[in-house]
C-alpha cells in the first residue's frame, strides 16, 4: 500500500515502509480509535490517484505516456513468456519424457504439459490485449505493430501436436520421434521500433515530455459554417470523422489555436 525500501544495514529481506507524515503521526500518538484513523488516513492518501484513474478509464482519455507504457508492458511480458516457453521445452520437457537418461516422470510430465498449455493461453491473451489497444483512435498505430504477438506460440503449439499425430502411429516401426520445434520471435521488433519512433516524434518533445495539446482530455469547439456543433475531445473527433458525422471541411477552435481552422488541419 505504501512505497517501501530496504532497511539500512539489514541482512534480511524485510522492508520498512516509508509512511506519509500524517499516518506516521497517528501511529506515534495512538489517539482514541487510532486504528480506524489510520485506515482513514491511508485510504485518503490514495483516493486522489484512484479517482483520477477511474475518471480516465476510457481509452480515449489516456495520454500518450500511459499508452506507451501499456505497449511496453505487453512486449516485456511476452518476451519473458518466450524465455519460459523455450526453457520448458528444452529443459523440463526432455527430463519429463525420459530423454535425459532417466525414466519418464508422469508427475513432472503432467506439470510440464499444463504449464505449456497455460503459457500458450497467456500468449493469446496478450494478443487480445494488443488488439484492444490497436483500436485506440489516436495511439492505436503503435499497438498494431504487435497485433499478432501471440501467433508464434499458437503455431509452435500446433506444430508440436502435429508432429506427435504424424509420428506416433509409425513409432513402433521407425523408433524415431522428432519433437524439435522452434518458437519464432514473438513480434516483428523492427516494425515496432519504426512505429515507436513515429509515435514519439508525434506525441513527445526531445525531452520525452508530452507535446502541448496531445493530452486526449483537450477539447475543441467544432463548427459547420456559422453554426457551432459542440465541444469534443480528439478521440471523439476521430470517431465522428470515421462515422461520417464530421467532415474535414468543418472547423475547429481550441485554447491553443489562434483562430478557427479547418478540421483537416487538426493533427489527429
Amino acid at each position: 500500500m505504501f512505497v517501501t525500501q530496504k532497511t539500512a544495514g539489514s541482512h534480511t529481506s524485510e522492508r520498512k515502509a516509508e509512511l506519509p507524515p500524517e499516518i506516521q503521526q497517528v501511529i506515534n500518538d495512538r489517539p482514541p480509535h487510532w486504528e480506524f484513523l489510520l485506515l482513514q488516513q491511508a485510504l485518503r492518501s490514495a483516493v486522489e490517484d484512484i479517482n483520477s484513474m477511474a475518471a480516465s478509464l476510457s481509452t480515449c482519455r489516456t495520454d500518450a505516456i500511459t499508452f506507451c507504457h501499456w505497449i511496453s508492458s505487453v512486449l516485456q511480458e511476452t518476451e519473458e513468456l518466450a524465455v519460459e516457453w523455450n526453457d520448458l521445452m528444452n529443459g523440463q520437457m526432455p527430463q519429463a519424457l525420459g530423454l535425459a537418461g532417466k525414466p519418464a516422470d508422469p508427475d513432472l510430465l503432467i506439470e510440464t504439459i499444463d504449464r505449456l498449455i497455460s503459457l500458450t493461453r497467456i500468449a493469446v491473451e496478450y494478443e487480445q490485449r494488443a488488439s484492444a489497444l490497436a483500436r485506440h483512435p489516436l495511439y492505436g498505430g503503435l499497438a498494431k505493430a504487435i497485433g499478432r504477438i501471440g501467433e508464434p506460440f499458437v503455431e509452435v503449439f500446433n506444430d508440436l501436436l502435429g508432429r506427435l499425430d504424424d509420428q506416433l502411429p509409425k513409432f513402433a516401426a521407425t523408433h524415431e520421434l522428432n519433437l524439435q520445434v522452434t518458437l519464432k520471435p514473438p513480434t516483428a521488433f523492427e516494425s515496432y521500433a519504426q512505429a515507436q519512433e513515429a509515435f514519439c516524434q508525434r506525441f513527445f518533445d526531445d525531452k520525452y515530455n508530452l507535446r502541448s495539446g496531445d493530452i486526449i482530455a483537450e477539447r475543441f469547439l467544432i463548427a459547420r459554417g456559422q453554426k457551432q456543433i459542440g465541444e469534443f475531445t480528439r478521440g471523439a473527433i476521430v470517431d465522428n470523422l470515421t462515422a461520417g458525422i464530421f467532415s474535414k471541411d468543418d472547423w475547429f477552435w481550441s485554447a491553443g489555436a489562434r483562430a478557427w481552422q479547418p478540421l483537416d488541419a487538426l493533427e489527429l
